[in-house]
């Protein structure tokens, strides 16, 4: 918490084990989170309780907390056929459950997109930064059933951002996981989203499916 005060952090992501039932009461690292704070927090469903999926959203003042009900994304028909690559999780992305920890996806829809905007746009580092990352867990990912293969179709390109579909499937071809992002295109210098360019927007949004392998 100190860091993130340090940082200005505008957001807290952490697991929702130990945030129900009388762990919660008798006190957790993600309870104390959310209790204590300095902005705004997300839990993420990362252990089942028997409970509802929810969110906490961000808060305004210190010490007030909203919940929301979590919109469920549903597999997308089709998602085969868009754009693709293979990637290889490291054995230090398995937790002690067994299969690959939640925080870990995130990190993986992250390599793809930077893949797939280096490959529309043709460059070798594609500037651009994450908006907004709603992600739902269909099945889990053992070790045993890698390599993954993302796939990614960009939905909309506005002025300055793009909104994408995302699906991570095992090794078998059944999804994991559906993801909903939205990125903006990044100006280094201003240290603020810019413009796409016209060659930017219609990369993003060319028809064409291309698989990449790892």
């Amino acid at each position: 918490m100190k860091r993130a005060e340090f940082e200005h952090a505008a957001l807290f992501c952490v697991g929702n084990k130990r945030v129900q039932g009388l762990a919660r009461i008798l006190g957790s690292v993600a309870h104390e989170v959310t209790v204590k704070g300095p902005c705004g927090v997300h839990v993420a469903r990362t252990h089942a309780a028997g409970g509802s999926w929810f969110r906490l959203s961000g808060r305004k003042e210190k010490g007030s907390v909203t919940h929301e009900p979590a919109r469920r994304l549903t597999v997308p028909s089709g998602y085969e056929y868009w754009w693709s690559v293979e990637l290889q999780p490291w054995w230090r992305d398995i937790d002690y459950l067994g299969h690959v920890t939640a925080a870990v996806y995130g990190t993986i829809y992250e390599e793809a997109m930077a893949r797939f905007l280096s490959e529309r746009w043709e460059t070798g580092d594609a500037d651009y930064v994450v908006a907004h990352l709603a992600m739902t867990y269909v099945r889990e990912v053992r070790m045993s059933e890698t390599p993954v293969r993302v796939f990614v179709r960009c939905e909309e390109a506005r002025r300055s951002t793009f909104v994408s579909s995302l699906v991570i499937a095992g090794s078998d071809g059944a999804p994991r996981n559906v993801a909903h992002a939205e990125h903006a295109a990044w100006d280094r210098q201003l240290r603020r989203s810019r413009p796409l360019t016209p060659k930017e927007r219609n990369g993003l949004l060319g028809t064409t499916s291309t698989t990449v392998a790892e």
